[in-house]
């Protein structure tokens, strides 16, 4: 299988939420960040019926250090989607318009999840 990624990732295991688009009306999904670079994520979303979610932007809150009062969020376009046997949606989603503060700080979460 050819390697489509431009950059590695790391395994992540981060919990957050995740919701499609901007409007805070929209519902909320909790979501697990399975792996993460600096240009990309993949996650597991939890409660979300339709995996038709291709194309739309997702806004996801993680909390990578758990008990520590660190959040970060970031926005990316789905990649791709699909359905999981356990009733999850396993999606890639692609980061855009991060600030460089953002990407520091991705840039130093792998960091630690590499060293670990």
């Amino acid at each position: 299988m050819e390697q489509r990624r431009r950059v590695p990732r790391q395994r992540a295991g981060w919990r957050g939420v995740c919701q499609f688009g901007d409007d805070p009306r929209s519902p909320r999904y909790d979501c697990t960040v399975v792996d993460i670079s600096i240009m990309g994520a993949g996650l597991l979303i939890y409660g979300l019926a339709n995996h038709a979610v291709v194309g739309r932007r997702l806004v996801v809150k993680i909390d990578p250090l758990d008990g520590a009062s660190i959040t970060l969020k970031v926005t990316g376009d789905v990649r791709h989607a699909s359905a999981t046997p356990e009733g999850a949606v396993r999606a890639g989603i692609e980061f855009s318009g991060l600030s460089d503060a953002q990407r520091s700080v991705l840039g130093a979460l792998e960091q630690l999840q590499a060293a670990r």
